[in-house]
């Protein structure tokens, strides 16, 4: 390979094939600039993407209560306000639950539910979409047993 003023430069690395680089129509030094440029914007592009919970459009959350019963804690941004939805699995049959439901410790439900013959209930109520992250926490209590399920998440 010359340079522009016909002297010899030494800088192939061994074993390349220079008559296919230069056939090419770039020099392999762009070749790689252009790949870490490119590797570079793909990063840079992937960094601006949101990628944080408070961006999502639904959350769910799931786990265990006191006793045999677990449960499910879900909610969906939907314009202004929050779809919260709580559902229990697994309690006594035909048992009486109460269930308490807050944003931010500012409460947005209150009420009772009975097990269904199959040991389940749901929940499912609107709240405002508070400047921020949404704390939702959603309790249930069963009057009989005292089983307690307790669901969280940050929205």
């Amino acid at each position: 390979m010359r340079s522009r003023d016909q002297s010899r430069v030494n800088w192939a690395v061994p074993g390349a094939d220079l008559t296919v680089m230069e056939g090419s129509g770039m020099h392999p030094r762009r070749k790689v600039a252009s790949a870490v440029l490119g590797l570079v914007l793909f990063a840079l592009l992937g960094s601006l993407l949101p990628l944080s919970p408070a961006a999502a459009r639904s959350l769910r959350q799931t786990g265990p209560c006191t006793g045999s019963a677990s449960w499910k804690l879900s909610v969906d941004r939907s314009g202004g306000k929050l779809g919260v939805t709580f559902k229990v699995t697994g309690a006594t049959p035909r048992s009486r639950w109460t269930i308490f439901m807050d944003d931010n410790g500012s409460g947005f439900f209150a009420g009772s539910r009975t097990a269904t013959s199959r040991g389940r209930f749901r929940v499912a109520d609107h709240t405002s979409n508070l400047p921020g992250p949404d704390t939702i926490v959603a309790a249930a209590s069963d009057r009989a047993t005292g089983e307690t399920c307790i669901g969280r998440l940050t929205f």
